[in-house]
């Protein structure tokens, strides 16, 4: 049995060569490292930015202390500039998401990474909703910082990914010690090893980043602006054939123009619960999520204690709309 971290040559050299492919594979080795997911991948003292997009992890983060931001709940207030006026957003960090998991709604990163930027404050990104969609240019967007996770673009659970120029990484401590994050340890001191590995404590991931890698391939060989245009089709296929059949009785939640969200939408349905509708789509093998999704200020910013949500991707067709739609008239007779 060997370490990961210190095996034999020709065992460490392979499997350093497929990481370091894997890294490459986005913007290079030192300014890529890998956690188990993308909560784990962002972290820091963070100013959570006043927009009831945001999902309730980045909330739970400030209720128990890992943010260190003073001050109260004037933060959380109703607006979607928040940066234009908030003496908070100073020193810490914005973390902006470009597209919901909820609306589906495409977020104005580029303007909204800028505000943060005139506020003195670093723009972190969660692409979680967006890498695996569409194009992801982090220099386009000014953003400071990007973190995705796997298993929402064709790769396994168990990894995610922060990307940040290798200046920042450099200046940043690392959030997790243990084995491989160091090259030196002393009784009162230690030294960080070079990067990534500054910020991969312990076993790594191993078998999850390579999928990730093979995934990444997957979704290259596609072209992800072929994955956008399919998505932009099927979705607005999806709205135009849910309103001709339900009209009125059915609430499709986000923007109407397909190019202004992703291939996710939330709605409400006759006034049946969320949870019932997605009972009696599960008998015609129509999975959808029912719940507030992890979003609770955004349903109470839209009036909702819950939506059902359906989700869409480069291995949907029309044939998987259709689907929902018929199912639907089953739920109208039940309720």
């Amino acid at each position: 049995v060997v370490a990961v971290k210190e095996p034999s040559k020709s065992l460490g050299d392979e499997y350093r060569d497929v990481i370091i492919d894997v890294q490459e594979k986005g913007t290079g080795s030192a300014n890529l490292f890998f956690g188990f997911n993308s909560t784990e991948s962002a972290y820091g003292g963070l100013n959570i930015t006043e927009n009831n997009f945001n999902h309730r992890g980045l909330l739970n983060w400030w209720h128990q202390g890992v943010s260190k931001i003073r001050g109260g709940g004037e933060r959380f207030k109703r607006v979607f500039h928040p940066f234009t006026t908030s003496k908070h957003a100073r020193e810490q960090k914005c973390l902006p998401s470009c597209c919901t998991n909820v609306l589906g709604t495409i977020n104005p990163v580029r303007e909204l990474c800028d505000a943060a930027h005139r506020a003195g404050a670093i723009a972190v990104v969660d692409g979680c909703q967006s890498v695996p969609h569409m194009t992801t240019d982090v220099q386009a967007w000014g953003a400071d910082m990007l973190a995705f996770s796997s298993h929402k673009m064709c790769g396994p659970t168990g990894v995610g990914v922060f990307w940040a120029p290798e200046a920042m990484l450099d200046s940043m401590p690392p959030f997790l010690g243990g084995g491989g994050m160091i090259s030196d340890v002393r009784l009162d001191s230690f030294t960080c090893a070079e990067l990534p590995a500054k910020f991969e404590a312990g076993t790594p991931p191993i078998v999850e980043v390579i999928g990730l890698g093979a995934a990444v391939d997957f979704l290259s060989g596609i072209g992800m602006s072929e994955v956008r245009r399919h998505e932009i089709e099927l979705t607005n296929y999806a709205y135009r054939a849910l309103k001709d059949r339900y009209g009125d009785d059915i609430t499709i939640h986000g923007a109407t123009n397909p190019e202004l969200r992703g291939a996710t939408f939330s709605f409400a349905f006759r006034g049946v619960h969320p949870h019932d509708v997605s009972q009696v789509l599960d008998q015609h093998n129509v999975y959808v999520r029912a719940g507030h999704h992890c979003a609770k200020p955004l349903m109470r910013l839209i009036g909702a204690n819950a939506t059902a949500r359906a989700s869409m991707y480069l291995y949907s067709d029309e044939n998987d709309v259709d689907a929902l739609v018929d199912a639907l008239d089953d739920v109208s007779s039940i309720f």
